[in-house]
């Protein structure tokens, strides 16, 4: 039996934003859970992908329900509400929004946010 590969990426939030940088990850590999800092500023994570090289965002979502991760500082967070990322070559953005998927939430201090994927 294979074991799956893990990797770890590092996005980042600045102060005073919602949303990260854009991170392209490897071939294969696509999230299924964060670590966040002590002091995350409490928000669950909207993961948004591309499909034309950052010109225009877009939202996963299954059945109409944004897919999240519910973030809380100091602990292994996984995807919730799951899709198949395989469908999703392109995902690799991650921008932090409200539960009601409506409202950004802007960090107060910069935060790093490490991203763990797996090969698919």
């Amino acid at each position: 039996m294979a074991i799956t590969a893990v990797k770890d990426y590092e996005v980042n939030i600045a102060a005073g934003e919602s949303a990260s940088n854009a991170l392209s990850l490897e071939d294969g590999h696509r999230l299924f859970a964060v670590l966040l800092q002590t002091d995350f500023t409490e928000a669950n994570l909207a993961p948004q992908f591309t499909l034309d090289d950052g010109a225009n965002w877009h939202f996963l979502s299954k059945r109409g329900e944004h897919v999240k991760i519910t973030g809380v500082a100091n602990e292994v967070c996984l995807v919730d509400n799951p899709v198949d990322m395989a469908v999703f070559p392109s995902y690799r953005f991650l921008s932090v929004s409200k539960t009601d998927d409506t409202t950004p939430v802007n960090q107060v201090a910069a935060q790093k946010i490490e991203l763990i994927c797996r090969t698919i």
